[in-house]
């Protein structure tokens, strides 16, 4: 029977020689993928640089929407949400355009407005419940 340090000895060795294994391992991973790196290019990089070329849309006017709001113009390419917005009256439409449309925050809205904040935002609320009846009938009617 081997003794209690003989074990010791032979665990120690074990370990070692797989912390050797390992590491080597780890270090052929590492210089394979610097090798690849040289040759290979990722598609993000590319994507960029040839982003007018993958892909186009077609874009027709009879189904578009322009909404002029604060000077600036607007364009909704979906048809039934276009529909939905001419829908609801004037300032709610102009609210919740210069809201997801322009990206105006609520006190900026309130402001042109000369209303306070909870205003714009109770005329968003209750515009977006519209929009969201007017477009269910849209869609029923299709």
């Amino acid at each position: 029977m081997t003794s209690s340090k003989d074990r010791e000895r032979i665990q120690n060795q074990f370990d070692t020689y797989y912390k050797k294994v390992i590491r080597n391992e780890v270090y052929g991973i590492y210089r394979q993928s610097q090798r690849k790196q040289k040759y290979e290019v990722s598609l993000s990089s590319l994507y960029f640089d040839y982003d007018a070329n993958i892909a186009t849309t077609d874009e027709y006017p009879l189904l578009q929407y322009e909404f002029c709001v604060c000077g600036k113009f607007i364009t909704i390419n979906d048809y039934y949400l276009g529909e939905a917005l001419t829908r609801l009256p004037e300032q709610k439409w102009d609210t919740l355009l210069m809201y997801y449309g322009l990206g105006m925050r609520q006190h900026e809205i309130a402001k042109l407005f000369g209303k306070v904040r909870q205003t714009i935002s109770k005329r968003n609320i209750s515009a977006l419940k519209i929009l969201k009846k007017e477009l269910e009938l849209l869609y029923e009617k299709t």
